[in-house]
């Protein structure tokens, strides 16, 4: 009996299988333009706005002193977390920048120890023994500001192709 039931059950499954289905219906919205687009994003993003603020006036109304001085000290704090860490960021991927030139730099110069002799100016010579792994450390930065998006990934591309042959 549950054989049959189960040999029933996956001839319906092959028989709507094949069986053709209802076609969806398509509608097509009018594309907008990024101008359009930001301006209804900003709309949404004020009115939301608005309704926080009127909640939170309306709690505001209803908390005792203790509790707004609380709430008003542990926002403060918030805000003032955010901002240090913004800049806290910004002050990191200018430090990695650095870092980064300071690397394009010595690919440079081991790119310069091939002309230069040890006899007669010796620095390039040691850039010029650290070139695979001044090279590497190149790409992973062209790696890692092409995974942040950032445009200083092209300071090592161009140094790096500086040393392909014409």
């Amino acid at each position: 009996m549950m054989q049959a039931c189960g040999s029933i059950r996956s001839l319906t499954f092959f028989a709507t299988l094949f069986k053709p289905r209802k076609k969806l219906k398509v509608t097509y919205k009018k594309p907008k333009t990024d101008y359009e687009y930001n301006r209804i994003k900003t709309d949404h993003q004020a009115k939301i706005n608005m309704i926080l603020d009127k909640i939170q006036r309306a709690v505001m109304t209803v908390l005792p002193k203790k509790k707004k001085t609380r709430y008003l000290m542990k926002a403060r704090i918030e805000t003032d977390n955010q901002i240090r860490f913004a800049f806290e960021k910004k002050s990191f991927i200018r430090s990695c920048s650095g870092v980064n030139v300071l690397f394009a730099l010595s690919l440079l110069m081991s790119y310069l120890a091939v002309h230069i002799s040890p006899e007669k100016f010796y620095p390039p010579a040691f850039f010029g023994l650290a070139y695979p792994y001044i090279l590497l450390i190149n790409i992973l930065f062209i790696i890692a500001w092409a995974v942040l998006l950032r445009y200083e990934a092209l300071i090592s591309v161009i140094v790096i192709a500086a040393a392909i042959p014409t």
